[in-house]
């Protein structure tokens, strides 16, 4: 996705496009009586800056409603997998959308890049007069920066220390998953998390497999540290999944990439999906409806995430001293066809299952 930061429009813009001497715009907008500028001009002058947008430092602080959305720069994965990254995009942009939607129903704007070029980034903000930022990136330097001049909200994150936050429950999205497969009679579960692995929600994503399966008496097959940062190495997961030799997983859970790349592999090899492998996904990107089954997915339930994330950022702005909150939101199971009864070999209807 591509970052284009927006620039502030000066007098020297003003002037240039009224064919004038910026220190005669400098009278006009800075409401200088004058007798060297005619009506005429003054008259002119006026038309191009509101048509280009100007503002004067106190026309920002009086106006500005405007909030900004920080991201991650989304990045392919593996080979020829355009698909798989415009789901990956597409899924940034309905976090987008959902946030939009809730500032704007508060009488706020909303601007949204991504972290690819952090000191254009850092430029913009300063330049802008930005009310708060919501970050959703892992660019901890970066975050405290902003942190230090503006409301920051995390959301699905908590890195920056001081700053509110609100997400998804990680432990409950693998639980959720992890009752859903146990549910259809499944007992050896695969998992595998997003990476990197030390990131904090890769850390309750693997406490909460690890949790469960001792909570429920089942052996662990957890491969994240097998694949580590080597998207690569699927491959090999592939093989493992794919083979009729030991006592192999007859489930997996894993974030919806990973899951759609190895479904596509098993298929590649002949498996027969779903009843060689259960697979249940998490994030419910827009992919997992046209892959092939379905995938059965964990929704982030992000509508509720932005609606609370804008909720933190307005108490901030009204209340800017008030102590650090930090809120969890539960998920949503959306259950499609990835997913086959271990013991009947029947396949589910399509239906929504909240935590």
């Amino acid at each position: 996705m591509t970052t284009s930061f927006p620039r502030k429009v000066t007098q020297k813009d003003v002037a240039r496009a009224s064919g004038v001497s910026q220190a005669l715009v400098s009278l006009v907008l800075g409401k200088k009586a004058s007798d060297q500028v005619s009506e005429e001009s003054r008259a002119r002058i006026t038309e191009v800056a509101e048509r280009l947008g100007y503002r004067t430092r106190k026309d920002q602080r009086q106006r500005s409603n405007l909030l900004a959305f920080i991201y991650p720069e989304v990045k392919r994965i593996g080979h020829h997998n355009e698909w798989l990254f415009k789901s990956s995009e597409d899924f940034y942009n309905r976090m987008r959308l959902r946030l939009e939607e809730a500032a704007q129903s508060r009488g706020y704007a909303l601007m949204s890049y991504d972290s690819s070029h952090p000191q254009k980034l850092t430029e913009w903000l300063s330049e802008w007069d930005i009310k708060g930022v919501f970050w959703n990136d892992e660019a901890k330097n970066l975050g405290e920066w902003i942190h230090k001049r503006l409301p920051l909200v995390q959301i699905d994150r908590n890195l920056i220390e001081g700053a509110d936050s609100v997400m998804t429950d990680q432990a409950d999205m693998i639980k959720l998953a992890m009752r859903h497969l146990v549910a259809k009679g499944h007992r050896r579960i695969a998992f595998l998390s997003k990476t990197p692995l030390g990131d904090a929600l890769s850390v309750k994503r693997i406490r909460a497999y690890a949790d469960f399966v001792e909570s429920a008496g089942l052996e662990s097959y957890d491969y994240s540290s097998q694949l580590g940062a080597d998207i690569g190495r699927l491959d090999q997961l592939v093989e493992i999944f794919a083979s009729t030799h030991g006592q192999r997983p007859t489930a997996l859970i894993a974030p919806d990439a990973y899951a759609l790349l190895i479904q596509s592999g098993l298929l590649q090899r002949g498996g027969a999906l779903p009843d060689d492998l259960s697979i249940v996904g998490i994030d419910n990107i827009s992919a997992c409806d046209f892959s092939h089954p379905t995938l059965t997915s964990v929704d982030g339930n992000y509508e509720e995430v932005m609606q609370s994330a804008m909720s933190l950022m307005e108490d901030r702005l009204q209340n800017p001293k008030r102590s650090c909150r930090k809120i969890e939101i539960g998920p949503k199971l959306f259950e499609r066809n990835s997913v086959v009864d271990a013991d009947a070999g029947t396949k589910p209807r399509g239906r929504e299952i909240h935590a």
